[in-house]
């Protein structure tokens, strides 16, 4: 629906000039550093290929293109919300292109029937590669570093990310991701997180206490006034530098929220 939007009109009303000037915006650390936000991270999003002009002008539609990277992260918060509550969930949530083939029942015995079935032979989840689907974790087709065909998000990883952050009082936060979220977002770790994980996109500057991180996003993509990021960014962010999936590096360890910089 265009009312789901950011801008329903943003393909038809947006000519050359105002795509240099996006992508002119987009590729200077000053947007970030004017949104609180310059990190390593953003600072190589800013020079690495983000909208090149030279590739969007091979684009039959530019403008199109450049539109359609806020509009999917509007449409992902849009159907999370849909769900209105965690007994609602599914066991995993896949994000796919149009052009993606899924086989259902390999991803039913993959990612469901055989973690269940090894839980209970007694091993433990932190052994397996796949968990079961209640612990937090997202997949991609490849590494989410690099554009990926489909993601999956368990429904562990739904749930944090569903989850209502409260600030009012950090002292009182219930979870240490909660807490973590709390001082990344209101900048007051004072030095206690390191990057990667006190990087933003940004978003900080719209959570209110009370909102979980998909009504951040939903406000972000719809009040900022450059998305500078390709959409397939988004996920490989929330992924890395909110932990709200495990993460799996050569050593077999997967970060814990407030742990600082950690290899990822």
């Amino acid at each position: 629906m265009t009312t789901d939007d950011p801008d329903p009109l943003c393909h038809s009303s947006t000519n050359w000039t105002d795509i240099e000037n996006v992508v002119k915006t987009c590729k200077s650390d000053t947007f970030w550093t004017n949104n609180q936000a310059l990190s390593p991270m953003t600072h190589y999003w800013a020079r690495s290929s983000f909208a090149r002009l030279p590739w969007l002008k091979g684009k039959s539609s530019p403008s199109g293109w450049l539109c359609a990277q806020q509009r999917f992260v509007s449409a992902f918060t849009k159907l999370v919300d849909l769900y209105g509550n965690e007994e609602a969930l599914p066991d995993y949530l896949i994000i796919a292109d149009d052009d993606t083939y899924i086989n259902i029942e390999h991803i039913t015995e993959y990612l469901i029937k055989n973690p269940l079935e090894s839980e209970n032979q007694g091993v433990k989840d932190q052994d397996r590669y796949v968990p079961v689907p209640t612990t937090r974790a997202i997949f991609a087709g490849c590494r989410v570093r690099m554009p990926e065909n489909s993601l999956k998000f368990s429904r562990g990883s739904l749930q944090w990310w569903m989850q209502l952050i409260y600030c009012d009082d950090i002292s009182s936060s219930r979870t240490e991701f909660e807490l973590a979220i709390c001082k990344k977002y209101l900048h007051n770790s004072n030095g206690e997180y390191a990057y990667p994980f006190n990087a933003t996109i940004a978003e900080g500057q719209y959570f209110q206490s009370g909102d979980s991180l998909n009504h951040v996003f939903h406000k972000y993509v719809h009040r900022i006034k450059y998305f500078c990021l390709h959409s397939d960014w988004f996920f490989e962010y929330i992924a890395n530098y909110l932990n709200i999936s495990r993460h799996v590096v050569p050593k077999g360890e997967y970060p814990v929220v407030g742990q600082g910089e950690t290899s990822r």
